[in-house]
């Protein structure tokens, strides 16, 4: 937040997988900076994994939630199952790896975790 009110940035939007992000923190310069509210979906397009971006969203619609809450939940169970492949395999910790703090888990997680 700091780099974009250096750069006198006014508004900003920020997404995160399947995450809904609207609110400021008020230490976060809020008075100068607006918060654009946005998401970033993971969806299937002709067989290619795409990340569509959306902005100036409804941050609390119901649908969109309920969907959003899906995708976090079926991410949880494909890194569960990577897990028990990892360990089935003899590369153990990743569960404590993933006591780390971290909103949505991704398939980038798991490859930090095994160049760790």
């Amino acid at each position: 937040m700091q780099r974009a009110l250096t750069n006198q940035i006014t508004h900003l939007a920020i997404t995160d997988h399947n995450f809904i992000t609207w609110e400021m923190n008020p230490d976060w310069g809020a008075e100068k900076l607006q918060l654009i509210s946005g998401v970033e979906i993971s969806a299937q397009w002709q067989q290619h994994e795409i990340h569509i971006v959306g902005l100036c969203i409804d941050p609390k619609d119901k649908a969109l939630n309920q969907h959003l809450y899906q995708q976090r939940q079926t991410r949880r169970e494909r890194i569960a199952t990577v897990s028990r492949l990892l360990e089935s395999n003899g590369i153990n910790g990743f569960p404590n790896f993933q006591a780390l703090p971290c909103k949505s888990w991704t398939c980038r997680h798991v490859a930090e975790f095994q160049v760790r």
